[in-house]
């Protein structure tokens, strides 16, 4: 992100007008690196002062601490271990709430059919000072893919010519 603020203008792009998008495991970094300021303040920088925006996609947990899913708490465990500070550090969520005044604006998005993943990004925008949570509806896909992780899956090759054209709902100031 350092490189990318210092380098941005040699491409064409404008260094206040920075967003991060990220899908699934690239959703809870995104959110890291936007709610934790230890990241960006090793160069200097704070992500409100840097970025424009964040919109994480279809993450399945935000609080490392608190999942209790199964299948999330052995990704948590590969990923990050078991150790309680590490874990806090290392959630969205937790952060937030500890520094909601360096929080740039969210806009979160996730898939209606993943309940845990809805109730994660619910829980984020809730504690985040300027959040957007948008909902995706893929009635079809869910009558056509019995699992949840089908739909979230999906979300990276939706082909928008189809007639599967998600539904969206927004809540949220």
């Amino acid at each position: 992100m350092a490189w990318d603020h210092e380098n941005i203008a040699c491409f064409g792009g404008d260094s206040k007008h920075i967003f991060l998008l990220g899908h699934s495991a690239g959703a809870h970094l995104v959110a890291l690196v936007a709610t934790n300021p230890k990241y960006l303040q090793a160069h200097g920088l704070f992500p409100n002062e840097i970025l424009a925006g964040v919109m994480p996609i279809d993450a399945a947990s935000y609080d490392l601490v608190a999942t209790d899913t199964r299948l999330v708490r052995r990704m948590i465990h590969d990923a990050f271990g078991d150790e309680p500070e590490t874990l806090a550090e290392a959630s969205p969520l937790q952060q937030a709430e500890k520094n909601p005044q360096i929080c740039p604006p969210f806009r979160a998005a996730v898939v209606n059919q993943r309940k845990e993943a809805l109730h994660e990004s619910r829980s984020l925008c809730e504690v985040l000072p300027k959040c957007q949570l948008i909902v995706m509806d893929y009635p079809q896909l869910s009558q056509l893919l019995l699992v949840s992780w089908s739909c979230h899956v999906t979300i990276n090759s939706i082909d928008p010519t189809l007639p599967l054209r998600p539904t969206r709902r927004a809540c949220g100031p």
